[in-house]
């Protein structure tokens, strides 16, 4: 009975953990969010949503690090990038940007400066219109990008400008034109700041040339790092836990170790049952 009991609250919760799983998101910029605020179209494009650091075969990294960045974590993205990789970082002033930014070395950050312009605009001045420049770190595809909620980025020499807001539009660090994306040369690759992560939103992306800039920025195989985004919605922390738990079921040696479960339960089934007759 007690057995019959366990594998039936076992089924049950499975059964709740798949629904939660196959469930749409209410995430804000997440990749199986189909609402205005999601990355649903994003994720379809190029961007395919990982929940833990990949262990190879990516050569471009997206992350909007909302919920905070470890150490370690930092410690693989700078040797991701120094290996070769690209990673591009989306925030428009999330304190754990700067800090990822700050575990890495770079001295750049993501201001608290949103940017207005009244004049060269998409719709109204908080969703401000910026030029693409000529640079070497992408083939700039795109002559205009759509902002939404954009902030000030604050970049040094090291960095090569990718998109500047008018002359026309201004934030409490000044007036513009002010960057809002740029590449920094990092080892052989590059490290690439965006200040507004809402261009790439199911109801952004499609908005002057967001589009293109996304498929430039998706050079080769593409990840979306989704377990720091801005949300502790049931379906998001199912998919971080379910993911994360298979990611770590992958590495050596609790692969192999894995592997042994269903011969270790035979046997404790086995050893249970044996108790039982005597």
């Amino acid at each position: 009975m007690r057995l019959l009991l366990a594998f039936t609250a076992a089924i049950t919760i499975m059964a709740v953990m798949s629904g939660l799983l196959l469930a749409p998101s209410n995430t804000p910029y997440g990749p199986h969010n189909p609402s205005w605020n999601g990355y649903s179209t994003a994720s379809s494009m190029c961007l395919k949503p990982v929940y833990s650091l990949p262990s190879g075969g990516v050569n471009t990294l997206f992350v909007i690090p909302a919920m905070g960045v470890s150490r370690a974590e930092a410690t693989y993205l700078a040797g991701f990038v120094k290996g070769g990789g690209r990673l591009v970082i989306l925030s428009n002033g999330y304190p754990a940007s700067n800090e990822l930014l700050s575990y890495m070395g770079i001295n750049a950050s993501f201001t608290n400066a949103t940017i207005i312009d009244p004049a060269f605009n998409a719709m109204n001045q908080y969703l401000p219109i910026a030029v693409m420049l000529n640079n070497p770190v992408i083939a700039a595809n795109a002559s205009f990008i759509a902002l939404n909620n954009a902030t000030a980025l604050r970049i040094n020499s090291s960095f090569i400008p990718m998109a500047v807001t008018s002359p026309l539009s201004n934030s409490s660090l000044g007036p513009g034109p002010l960057p809002v994306a740029a590449g920094l040369p990092y080892g052989k690759g590059y490290v690439i700041l965006i200040s507004s992560p809402a261009i790439f939103m199911n109801s952004m992306i499609g908005e002057y040339g967001n589009a293109r800039l996304l498929k430039s920025l998706c050079i080769g195989s593409t990840a979306f790092l989704a377990a720091n985004l801005p949300s502790r919605s049931p379906p998001h922390l199912v998919r971080v836990a379910v993911y994360g738990l298979w990611s770590l079921l992958s590495t050596f040696p609790i692969n192999y170790l894995a592997s042994l479960a269903p011969l270790i339960i035979a046997i404790l089934l086995n050893w249970v049952k044996s108790n039982r007759s005597t």
